[in-house]
């Protein structure tokens, strides 16, 4: 009984199709190491070959093109070559370094020299949806998925749906290649790098490219930026304050507006504060101070600024008070993560007190803003100081300081909780007012740039 069952078993092995190992595979492609691999070609664009294993026909592969000996396929492939013109046919491999496209539209098969084709399209890449993601390839052999955000200061910023927090954050230097689904806006120096100087304002010209990769005609090197935009700005509003109503009426606000715009050349720069309180329906606070100012870089460090600082305080018996002068400055840092700037020069004041009335004296004027980020990004401290020294024969010898220093702390997107402490002082004050006035201001605030 045994040996009948065995001898049914063999018949049956015997008589089944042959199932071949790569029965799925719609092609095949050979590197230039030797091997041999089995699988579906998807496209090529940007110097990659995009391709399925006959191992995992789920997950692509990528191959650096120049690693591409010849390919074959099952079905057509529409081969895009330098000169512009595009042929479709099935792929056969040829001798090393060419293909054989072969169509009922030619007679004979054509043979193409690999390195004369940019692009292939398969017609089987799931990216070339609307919702494809950017590709950024690094020089390690890795690569990264997602939406190329921008690129300054030497790092590209990259977002990602695995990272839930910040953007990834890669240095220009370690970047091979980009593809992107939608054309970048590139920012190219005109002249290479050992020609250029870095304290002086380069020419460059603006390129829209959907593949930033080494070329003949293109490098790396002299990418400037990606997708930052000719004009900028940033700015914030903040506001905090308190009220205490029963057996004690007390009331607080504050409030304070910072924004800048600027571009090569020009900034624009405003902010402004207002503070009040009152404790038992007596007003015990009221003042307002705004700051103008305009900017003309004559290089990327050097600027002359053209100021107007105005003030206002009750409680000083200061009806109004305005500063305007020019000088020189100088930007020493200027990225987000680090910012400082000084400047100094002659300036002319007009002072209106409520007791001693209206003088108009010459001063010389300096200021200075700081702020850095420490531990991370989403911690800010900043310094923020201007000073006057009056020199009038006959007017006003003060010697005025303005100084605002404190700490940003974000909490939720572009909200961020501030503190602040103010001091601000006059050595000439008006009689029976004190020399210096400080305050402690909290707020919640909103920031926003471009």
């Amino acid at each position: 009984m045994k040996e009948k069952l065995l001898i049914v078993l063999f018949v049956f092995l015997l008589f089944q199709p042959a199932s071949p190992a790569h029965a799925e595979v719609l092609g095949q492609f050979k590197l230039k190491n030797g091997s041999l691999l089995y699988g579906e070609i998807i496209g090529m664009k940007g110097g990659v070959l995009k391709a399925r294993a006959a191992e995992s026909l789920s997950n692509p592969i990528y191959f650096k093109w120049g690693q591409v000996e010849g390919f074959a396929t099952e079905e057509p492939v529409t081969v895009t070559l330098k000169n512009g013109e595009s042929v479709t046919g099935i792929a056969e491999m040829d001798e090393p370094g060419f293909l054989k496209l072969k169509s009922d539209l030619f007679e004979k098969s054509k043979s193409i020299e690999l390195k004369s084709i940019v692009a292939i399209n398969a017609g089987k890449d799931p990216t070339a949806t609307k919702d494809a993601p950017d590709e950024v390839f690094l020089k390690d052999g890795s690569h990264i998925s997602g939406k190329v955000v921008s690129m300054e200061d030497e790092n590209l910023k990259v977002e990602t749906p695995y990272t839930e927090a910040d953007d990834i954050l890669i240095h220009w230097e370690d970047v091979d290649r980009i593809v992107t689904k939608d054309p970048l806006t590139v920012e190219v120096w005109e002249k290479d790098v050992e020609e250029r100087d870095e304290d002086k304002f380069e020419a460059t010209t603006r390129q829209k490219m959907k593949t930033v990769a080494n070329t003949e005609d293109f490098s790396l090197s002299n990418v400037r930026t990606i997708n930052i935009p000719e004009r900028r700005y940033d700015g914030a509003f903040d506001m905090g304050g308190s009220r205490l109503a029963g057996n004690t009426n007390t009331a607080a606000l504050n409030a304070s507006l910072l924004h800048t715009i600027w571009t090569k050349h020009h900034r624009f720069h405003i902010d402004g504060k207002y503070n009040f309180a009152s404790a038992d329906n007596v007003e015990t606070a009221n003042n307002a101070r705004l700051n103008l100012r305009y900017d003309y870089f004559f290089s990327k460090k050097m600027f002359m600024p053209v100021f107007n600082f105005l003030e206002q305080d009750q409680f000083q018996g200061l009806n109004a008070r305005a500063t305007l002068g020019l000088g020189l400055g100088y930007q020493f840092f200027d990225k987000d993560s680090h910012k400082l700037a000084g400047y100094t020069g002659p300036a002319w004041v007009y002072e209106n007190f409520v007791e001693t009335g209206t003088t108009v004296t010459p001063t010389w004027a300096w200021g200075l803003r700081w702020e850095k980020e420490i531990w991370s990004e989403d911690v800010t401290v900043f310094h923020n100081q201007q000073g006057y020294r009056d020199f009038g024969d006959q007017g006003s010898q003060a010697l005025r300081l303005v100084f605002e220093q404190g700490i940003r702390v974000e909490v939720y997107g572009d909200l961020y909780l501030k503190l602040e402490f103010d001091w601000r002082f006059n050595s000439q004050p008006e009689p029976g007012k004190l020399k210096s006035d400080e305050s402690l201001i909290w707020g919640l605030g909103y920031n926003w740039s471009n």
